[in-house]
């Protein structure tokens, strides 16, 4: 009995996995993604590592900038295609394709324009945040007297 069960456990698995692969749950899976802004998000990463590296390497050539665009545009669907089983543990085709329908409905298109807008909000007030977060960390570890590493 112990191995019927294992058995149906493990096919159960495969039957999952097999189902995020087929093309239709990852058309899906990218429309949402397209709808949800992620995409987008997804997509500004080179040029935000590009400005990261040009702060880094001020003299970097635009040509290493292109190549760099280039590089992610070649890899970006092999991102999509690695994020796929990821997605299928949490979503069936069906909680796809509910979500397609709020983001095709005005408050999911107002929550995906506004998302990106939040987000870099957000980004602006973390490093206070994690200099205070931090200022009080160092205290409740220098109050305990506990040794640090240097």
């Amino acid at each position: 009995m112990k191995k019927l069960v294992l058995l149906c456990g493990a096919l159960a698995l495969l039957a999952l996995g097999v189902r995020a692969q087929t093309p239709e749950y990852t058309a899906k899976m990218t429309r949402m993604l397209e709808l949800s802004g992620s995409d987008a998000v997804m997509k500004e990463l080179p040029k935000q590592m590009i400005g990261m590296m040009k702060q880094q390497v001020p003299a970097m050539p635009d040509s290493v900038s292109r190549q760099i665009e280039d590089l992610m545009a070649e890899y970006f669907p092999k991102m999509l295609e690695m994020m796929t089983p990821i997605y299928a543990k949490y979503y069936t085709e069906e909680d796809l394709d509910g979500l397609i329908a709020f983001y095709e409905s005005p408050l999911g298109k107002k929550m995906a324009s506004t998302q990106p807008l939040i987000l870099k909000e957000v980004m602006g007030v973390v490093p206070q945040w994690a200099a205070e977060f931090g200022s009080k960390m160092s205290e409740i570890v220098k109050s305990a007297k506990i040794q640090t590493q240097p």
